[in-house]
């Protein structure tokens, strides 16, 4: 399973894919309560489809990147 998610996130994904919480966290290689804190004080736009369904687009991510 976690391969299949790691190739989704790959190079050859489309930026308007939409990933749950886990993938943003592997894609970024970051903790998933980072990524909820992240979505919390709107460093990330996330959208949420129902009452428990969180899911953020790939562009969206790569756009909340900063250079340094």
């Amino acid at each position: 399973m976690r391969k299949q998610m790691r190739a989704s996130n790959g190079a050859n994904s489309n930026p308007n894919d939409l990933l749950n919480i886990a993938q943003t966290a592997d894609y970024l290689g970051i903790n998933q309560f980072t990524v909820r804190a992240m979505i919390a004080d709107g460093r990330l736009p996330a959208y949420k489809l129902g009452d428990r369904i969180i899911r953020l687009r790939k562009k969206d991510i790569d756009a909340a990147l900063e250079r340094i």
